[in-house]
């Protein structure tokens, strides 16, 4: 990452490392040979980075927020751990998230995290070792250096670059013991109840009751007055 002063530009940070390919990423892994990258640093964690930090920390394990924002960047760019895995621009980074997150892919952190910003306060830079785990896959010890943008006022993820290290066999078994936490599963609703069925019996019973007619009033006829005989 650099930054401009005076119109000299300097490097502020740099991240180095190693890119296996997956087919030697995974046999190293099966011999415990894979151990984080860096475990130990100097953890410093500088004036106004707080609520990058706070949004790196909560990606973690809601993998979709790093997701949302690196998607919404034209220029945004996702690299590592192994040689080729490498996504730039919406549509590239949209594919890559949308096969992450059917992995349930999550990760934790593992040591120190180290966290500062350019002089003007527009970005910021993070590294951090963490372990990620992903449905099939062995847990990987890695290492996050992710660069956040300001915009507006609140921070989103330009960057992320994570990276992996490789030793003897067997020295990266202790280090895979530091796992995220599994996902929670789906909340699954009660099935709500059906409505009950009509009576097909009782609804004849009641067109038939209903369709009996009222009885009628009866009128009761006035007599036809009789003819009087005349009068002597």
């Amino acid at each position: 990452m650099l930054s401009n002063t005076d119109d000299i530009w300097a490097v502020t940070a740099a991240a180095v490392a190693e890119t296996p390919t997956g087919k030697q990423a995974k046999a190293e892994s099966a011999r415990d040979a894979i151990v984080p990258p860096g475990a130990t640093a100097l953890a410093k964690v500088a004036a106004g980075t707080g609520d990058a930090v706070d949004r790196l920390k909560k990606g973690l394990l809601d993998q979709q927020t790093w997701g949302d924002d690196l998607a919404s960047q034209d220029d945004a760019i996702v690299a590592g751990p192994t040689l080729g895995d490498v996504a730039r621009g919406k549509k590239a980074i949209q594919r890559l998230w949308t096969a992450r997150m059917k992995s349930n892919t999550r990760e934790a952190t593992s040591g120190e995290l180290t966290a500062t910003m350019t002089p003007d306060g527009q970005l910021a830079w993070i590294s951090v070792p963490v372990t990620r785990v992903s449905d099939g896959d062995d847990p990987t010890p890695l290492r996050i250096f992710a660069i956040y943008e300001k915009v507006g006022t609140a921070w989103k993820l330009a960057v992320l670059h994570e990276s992996l290290a490789l030793d003897e066999p067997g020295s990266g078994t202790v280090f895979k013991k530091n796992l995220p936490p599994a996902p929670e599963p789906p909340k699954v609703e009660p099935p709500k109840p059906e409505p009950a069925k009509a009576d097909p019996a009782a609804k004849k019973a009641d067109d038939t009751t209903a369709a009996k007619p009222k009885p009628k009033k009866s009128k009761k006829k006035k007599p036809k007055p009789q003819p009087q005989p005349p009068a002597n």
